[in-house]
């Protein structure tokens, strides 16, 4: 059981960090013939992760909610445009842009389970995604108001979501990264970053079992770990969000890119015998 637990939090936080949770599964399964994750073990995991975030930013959920029920008001009465809303309601914009990068996601995600991705390909998304991260730091851009995201950065989330679905090309690092070369603002884009993985999550869960009832039982049969992972998960956001948000944030990209140009050299050199 405590090989379970570590097994699924280490799985959860690689998710929430940079790292990719299914590649690093990969590498383990590479190197020390580590056996892959169950569907049932899957389940587990999305479910606390998406128990955890949603506990987590509760406050901001219920924001979102005032915000959206404001905005609809204030369209009926004729006191405001769809434009105005979209940009003056944080949260809304937030929620609005959340909404599109997960439609542009769910078509791509329900491809890509189709497929076996080679090692190579996610070893060259890791150092791409590296890159990214790097040059983000270097070229940042200071945003001045920092309350919306505009229709540009939408369409490069919206990109970055979609492309995620390949194991190697890390979500976070996309996002974060897209989100400072743009010029938004971090603590805008760690929130972004973790509360559109909710429905991302909804549907990893849904694909891998789209019987909610048999997911049901399996939380329920499992129940106490499930607690304990998403309980591990809330305990850990607070430290997730000083890392995404830190200036030293860019600094994953040391392991991200020496990790997968490791695999690389040992693929290439395991292949011819030497």
């Amino acid at each position: 059981m405590i090989k379970d637990i570590l097994n699924y939090f280490g799985y959860a936080i690689a998710e929430l960090l940079p790292l990719d949770g299914r590649i690093h599964f990969e590498f383990l399964n590479y190197y020390f013939k580590y056996s892959l994750l169950s569907v049932d073990s899957l389940l587990i995991i999305y479910s606390a992760i998406f128990f955890g975030l949603f506990i987590y930013f509760i406050r901001d959920i219920f924001r979102i909610i005032y915000e959206l029920l404001d905005a609809i008001k204030l369209l009926l009465l004729g006191r405001a445009t769809v434009r105005s809303v979209c940009l003056e309601f944080k949260m809304l914009n937030l929620l609005l842009v959340t909404v599109i990068t997960t439609i542009a996601y769910y078509p791509a995600y329900v491809w890509s389970v189709r497929y076996d991705f080679s090692l190579y390909l996610s070893c060259v998304l890791m150092i791409l995604s590296a890159l990214i991260l790097r040059l983000s730091e270097v070229f940042t851009v200071i945003k001045v108001d920092g309350k919306a995201f505009s229709v540009k950065e939408t369409v490069l989330f919206t990109f970055a979501q979609a492309l995620s679905v390949i194991p190697g090309s890390s979500r976070i690092v996309s996002l974060i990264a897209l989100g400072k070369f743009m010029g938004s603002e971090r603590k805008r884009l760690a929130t972004f970053a973790l509360i559109s993985f909710m429905p991302v999550l909804i549907i990893q869960l849904l694909t891998a079992n789209n019987d909610v009832v048999y997911i049901f039982n399996v939380l329920l049969a499992n129940w106490k770990i499930f607690l304990l992972i998403a309980g591990m998960v809330v305990l850990s956001l607070d430290l997730v969000v000083m890392l995404l948000t830190s200036i030293t944030f860019y600094k994953f990209y040391y392991y991200i890119g020496g990790i997968a140009l490791w695999t690389i050299l040992d693929l290439f050199f395991s292949k011819r015998g030497l």
